[in-house]
């Protein structure tokens, strides 16, 4: 083998490396970046719990209890929450189409709304089971945080906070700052 072809291949076998160097490194970085979006997602929710144990005083019997429930809710719920995902991924690739089908939108956006209704009834019955492990004197705090569990788990709750904090209103417009207080 000639000098001239020993140095094509060897500037061929670098560049196939770098290459291949660059992709793992890509795989990589793409993986940890979704694992820690559902790490944070996993953890405001062991997060919620654990503040649910603590302010309720929860036993070492009724947390794990808790934990059972929790785990079998998740199971339920899962599935469920996998399918509204594919359904609204549906839903939105018919905007690339020239013209959609006004019965399939509408058959979609209600497949959407039953499955939305599922999840909330099987969350409802959830917290409703937490309720059942309760003391009567945990039943009383239980009761001042049932007002919250709404608003705690709203997806439209949580943007709603904090499109207030960003001075928006519920369509997401911006809002006139308030007026100064009189005197100023």
């Amino acid at each position: 083998m000639t000098e001239a072809k020993k140095s094509a291949l060897t500037k061929w076998v670098i560049a196939m490396l770098v290459v291949l160097n660059l992709g793992t490194l890509t795989i990589i970085a793409l993986q940890n970046f979704r694992w820690k979006a559902h790490a944070k997602t996993e953890s405001r929710r062991e997060l919620t719990m654990r503040s649910l144990s603590r302010q309720l005083q929860f036993s070492e019997e009724q947390s794990k209890q808790l934990q059972e429930l929790r785990k079998e809710h998740f199971m339920t719920v899962r599935p469920i929450m996998e399918n509204m995902r594919s359904t609204r991924n549906e839903l939105f690739t018919k905007l690339n189409t020239a013209d959609s089908d006004p019965a399939v939108i509408d058959s979609l956006t209600q497949q959407i709304g039953m499955l939305v209704a599922r999840q909330e009834r099987l969350t409802f019955t959830h917290f409703n089971d937490i309720k059942a492990i309760c003391t009567p004197e945990q039943l009383e705090k239980f009761n001042k945080f049932a007002g919250r569990i709404g608003m705690i788990l709203s997806p439209e709750g949580r943007r709603g906070q904090e499109q207030r904090r960003r001075g928006r209103n519920q369509d997401g417009e911006k809002q006139a700052p308030p007026p100064p207080p009189p005197g100023n």
